[in-house]
């Protein structure tokens, strides 16, 4: 019975965050849409994070306090402790960039979320090898490796923008690589032996 109230506590959950997702994707969408259109007018608070990185400097150019841009406008940016924060410009090439990256992140997470949703709706505790299981722990796993992957054109399309605008200092985009190989692959396991359980109950049906 409690293995059964986890269950569809965890639906809920998922399925109230696949909802979220949608709704968060499809404003981000028009938002940005909108933002294009009206280029001139300032930025509005974004819930995704609008177009702000965070980049070191790999040289020794003198840190000012001032906000400062790039020769083209393309970019501003201000030191941080450690760091500092770039923000892309709206209607420039690096600005639809940032839109269209935040745009496939946000599309990934929904079917991330969708694919656990389907994963809880499945599973039923006196009968939990399932094909269709295995087949969305599989999707599952190729979502986090990829959503991970895509993360290193990102790396080098970002750092090109920014060295072509500004060339020193030397930027490099500061992000975070491995998490999401790790959860796909520990969930490609998962899924393997989740295969191997279908085939055994499979074979015990068959014999009985």
């Amino acid at each position: 019975m409690k293995s059964k109230w986890v269950i569809s506590t965890l639906k809920l959950l998922f399925s109230i965050g696949f909802y979220l997702m949608v709704v968060v994707t499809v404003c981000f969408l028009v938002g940005s849409v909108v933002n294009m259109m009206e280029k001139d007018k300032p930025a509005p608070v974004n819930i995704t994070g609008g177009l702000t990185y965070e980049v070191l400097a790999f040289d020794k150019a003198k840190q000012s306090s001032q906000i400062a841009y790039s020769p083209d406008s393309s970019f501003q940016y201000q030191p941080s402790p450690g760091k500092y924060q770039l923000e892309a410009t709206r209607g420039t090439a690096l600005g639809h960039y940032t839109v269209f990256y935040k745009f496939i992140q946000l599309l990934f997470a929904t079917m991330i979320f969708w694919i656990f949703r389907r994963v809880f709706k499945e599973i039923k505790p006196d009968n939990p090898f399932k094909l269709n299981l295995v087949k969305y722990l599989k999707i599952l796993a190729a979502l986090f490796i990829t959503s991970d992957l895509i993360r290193i054109p990102h790396y080098i399309i970002f750092n090109r923008f920014v060295h072509r605008s500004l060339p020193a200092p030397r930027f490099e985009l500061l992000i975070e690589i491995g998490n999401g190989i790790i959860i796909g692959l520990i969930v490609w396991v998962v899924a393997i032996i989740y295969q191997r359980g279908v085939a055994l109950q499979t074979e015990n049906d068959l014999t009985v």
